[in-house]
Order: structure tokens, then C-alpha cells, then sequence
């Protein structure tokens, strides 16, 4: 049995032929042309084999059925503006719009249901897995996109030499199958491991299909997406086909199609995955991490970007040179982000590019150092709460917040020092305020004479110049 793909009806389980086909045929069609409805009628034909000849029999009869059907699948079409090629919408990707979920036969390959394939193509002649729907989309891609393992299963099971010579072609570049499977193995298209698998173990019977032809089949954008999501046993799966993905890099010929800018390279991907994905790329990428792209980025301004503090140590620790000279965006540099205000992780960061930051400070204006300070601030007080729950003894837990206390303070104080003032919008220079205004307010905290008080104290929320206040902590 398919895992929760059942449905079962009590007004259908409860009726008899005649009625339920009555009943069927006062509904509107909207009401019962669904994937639900139409699992509940084959769960009911399968209790006998006369019902369900009877109800096979009715359903390729009636009208409002094949209306149905005649609108979930279509015979290939062409546009003639494309040199006779197939040009299916972009949009049918965007998972939730409500516009990619119109037809049956879409929602029955979405939910992974065979069972209620098998169905359909016993009622409607010419069904097969290079069927297309309305969109324009064969079904064997469709399931693949989905990552519907039951439906592909059924596929390849019921025309293995169709579905196969599909996939190779797609391999081989020809546009009329698209899409190419490969292309759409992101992690918002829900492609599980076990899919994957499923797949490259059919791919691979196909002796045709050769490992340059895979390799160059896809596209550097998808293989710097596979660097950021994959695990390692899916990096090994793909590997296993000939697919390497730890060499991709963005030229100025695929600039129209990706978000990634001019030069951009593998490495800078896998700056969102672990430290053990990192170490397969120094082993198997011809590339190096101290590349820049067009904008300026090196893989560890993408690791400290995705507050990744594993890989950005990793980069460090490797030679990585952080050149915090270059600005990533038109008012922010490195430090910028290596200080968010929202960055869990921007204390550690920031600590561990500090060696390095060579007289650079001045790249960085108020509002980045305000967000730090407060980061370093919530960051103590949540300690120093974390001890007084967990610590039974008060002596004990006055020293720990003494030190806790001093290592904050002693943080933003060297952070003050050294940074270079520079002038702010009025926006900002609000905004950098407020935020020091709140880590002011932690210090104050840290310095009242007992737990009770600190726990009771609201924050002070006074403006007032950012220097008098840092006095004042």
C-alpha cells in the first residue's frame, strides 16, 4: 500500500453502483474530478471485479469524465517560433501557486498516487508516461520534478524502452524532453534520496547513455545549487554517474540565466553545506577558494554571508584571505556582514576575522558596530540567565557573572575603540542608536547588585549620545 496517499469516502463506500453513478452525474464536475474522489471510486471497484468493470465502463462513457480528462492531458504541441520546439511555462515550478494544481492528472502524479494512474489508464485510450498536460509537461517529467517514486516506478515498469530513451535524450540536450530531470534535483522540489537513487539505478541499464553526455548535460547553476544542498552520499551518488559537481564555475555565456554573478564557483556554494563537504571539494575541485567573482565575493564573504561559522573556520584555517577592501553591495562591505544584527553566529565571526582586519575598520560604520554590540550583550545576558538556572551555588554564580560581565564589556570596548567613525545617513544613525541604546541597557543589567533586580529591571530606552552611554555602561 502507498503511504498515505488512501482516501476513502463514506457516501461512496456506502452506495451502490447505480446510485453512486446518479449521484456522480448530479455533481458538478469540480466537486467530484478530483484525485480524492477518483481514490475513493478505485478503492470501491476494487472490492469486485464487476464493480469494478461496471465503474470502468461508466467512467469511459460519461461525458463529464472525459470532459475531465480531455482537460488534464493534451497530444504534444509545438511553437512554431521555436524552431518547432516544445516551450512549456516556467511557472508550473512555483510549488503552492494554486494555477499548477488545475488538473487531475497534475494532482494524482504530485501525491505519488500509481495506484490511481493504473486506473486512468485502463478508462483513457493513448495514456502513457509521454502523455502531456495542460501545461505543457510530459508526465515522466512531471513525476521526476515531484519526486513521485511510485509514479516513476509505474512508469519505467509499464515502457521501460519509452521512458528510458526519454531520459537519454534529455541527457543528450534535445529540447522536446524537456525538462531534463537533473535540473530540477533542488531542494525545494522535495527530491528525495531514495528517488535519486531510484533514478540513476535505471539511468545507469542504460548503456547508451555515456558519462560526458551526463557531465555535460548539467548546467553550472544546478551543480553550485548541488554544492549548497547535498550531502555527501548524494555528492557520491552523482559522482557515481559521471556527474562531477565540484568544478562548475559561471561564465559571461550563462550571465542571462543565473542569480549567481560572473565567476562564481562551486566552492562558493558549498560554503552553505559542512566542513566534511569542503574537505571532498579540496580533494576533487581544480578550482580555488581564493577566487573572486565579478562581485567581489570570495567563498568565505559567502560563508560568513550564511553566518556559517564551520566553513568560514574551515576557509581560515585553509589560507583564505578575507578582502574586506571590496564592497559586496553599493553600502556594505564584509564586516557588514559579518555583523548582522540578526546573526547568531556575528560574535564568533567577527572574532575570528579580527587578526586580519589590518587597520580595515574603517570600512565599517556605526550601525554595523551598534549591531555587534548588542549581539555581544543579548549573547552574556543569555548566559548569565543560563547560569542562575543552572547554578545552585551563589557564590559560585556571582563570579561566573563578574566574568561574564567583564568579557562583554571588555568585547564592545575594544570594538569601540578601534573602530573609525564615519558618517551616516539619518536613518541609520537612527537606527545604530536604538540598537546601542538596548546593549546599554544588558550592561545595566549585568551591573545591578542582585538576580532578582536584574530579572525584575526593565530596559532603559532613552536616546542619548552613543558615546555618553557607552560611558555609562
Amino acid at each position: 500500500m502507498e503511504p498515505h496517499r488512501t482516501f476513502q469516502s463514506p457516501w461512496v463506500m456506502n452506495h451502490q453502483l447505480v446510485e453512486l453513478c446518479e449521484l456522480l452525474e448530479s455533481m458538478e464536475a469540480e466537486e467530484w474530478l478530483s484525485h480524492r474522489t477518483l481514490c475513493a471510486i478505485r478503492m470501491f471497484a476494487a472490492m469486485d471485479e464487476s464493480k469494478d468493470a461496471y465503474l470502468k465502463s461508466y467512467l469511459a462513457s460519461s461525458p463529464k469524465f472525459q470532459n475531465e480528462i480531455s482537460y488534464s492531458f493534451r497530444i504534444p504541441y509545438f511553437n512554431a517560433h521555436n524552431g518547432g520546439r516544445r516551450t512549456p511555462p516556467p511557472t508550473f515550478l512555483n510549488t503552492g501557486n494554486p494555477e499548477d494544481s488545475q488538473d487531475m492528472i497534475t494532482d494524482i502524479i504530485r501525491d505519488d498516487c500509481a495506484c490511481c494512474f493504473k486506473f486512468l489508464e485502463a478508462i483513457v485510450p493513448g495514456l502513457t508516461p509521454l502523455s502531456y498536460n495542460v501545461h505543457g509537461w510530459n508526465f515522466l517529467s512531471m513525476a521526476t520534478v515531484h519526486g513521485s517514486l511510485n509514479v516513476f516506478k509505474h512508469f519505467v515498469q509499464r515502457d521501460r524502452t519509452i521512458a528510458l530513451h526519454m531520459i537519454s535524450k534529455s541527457f543528450a540536450g534535445q529540447t522536446d524532453c524537456w525538462p531534463m530531470p537533473l535540473s530540477f534535483l533542488h531542494p525545494d522540489t522535495n527530491i528525495s534520496f531514495p528517488f535519486l537513487s531510484l533514478w540513476v539505478e535505471q539511468l545507469t541499464d542504460l548503456r547508451m547513455v555515456g558519462k560526458k553526455c551526463i557531465t555535460a548535460a548539467i548546467h553550472p547553476i544546478d551543480k553550485i545549487h548541488f554544492c549548497q544542498f547535498f550531502h555527501l552520499g548524494m555528492a557520491t551518488l552523482m559522482e557515481s554517474i559521471g556527474a562531477s559537481i565540484e568544478n562548475a564555475q559561471i561564465s559571461e555565456s550563462d550571465k542571462s540565466l543565473s542569480p549567481f554573478s560572473v565567476g562564481t564557483t562551486s566552492w562558493h556554494g558549498a560554503t552553505a553545506n559542512s566542513a566534511d563537504f569542503m574537505n571532498r571539494m579540496a580533494e576533487r575541485s581544480a578550482l580555488s577558494f581564493t577566487w573572486s567573482n565579478q562581485a567581489g565575493d570570495c567563498p568565505i564573504h559567502w560563508a560568513v554571508r550564511y553566518q556559517n561559522l564551520e566553513t568560514a573556520l574551515w576557509l581560515y584555517d585553509h589560507g583564505a584571505i578575507p578582502r574586506f577592501s571590496i564592497p559586496m553591495e553599493e553600502t556594505e562591505t564584509i564586516w557588514h556582514q559579518a555583523l548582522h544584527e540578526t546573526g547568531e553566529k556575528s560574535p564568533m565571526i567577527f572574532e575570528m576575522l579580527m587578526p586580519s582586519c589590518n587597520n580595515q575598520m574603517d570600512q565599517v560604520d556605526r550601525y554595523a558596530v551598534a549591531s555587534l554590540f548588542h549581539q555581544i550583550m543579548l549573547t552574556t545576558m543569555d548566559c548569565v540567565m543560563c547560569a542562575a538556572v543552572t547554578t545552585i551555588d551563589n557564590l559560585e554564580f556571582e563570579m561566573l557573572r563578574e566574568q561574564l560581565k567583564a568579557e562583554g564589556i571588555q568585547k564592545c570596548k575594544l570594538i569601540w575603540e578601534d573602530f573609525v567613525d564615519v558618517d551616516l545617513s539619518p536613518e541609520r544613525a537612527d537606527a545604530a542608536a536604538k540598537l546601542h541604546n538596548k546593549a546599554v541597557s544588558v550592561m545595566r543589567y549585568l551591573e545591578l547588585g542582585s538576580l532578582a533586580d536584574a530579572m525584575m529591571c526593565a530596559p532603559v530606552e532613552e536616546e542619548q549620545d552613543l558615546d555618553e552611554d557607552f560611558a555609562d555602561g
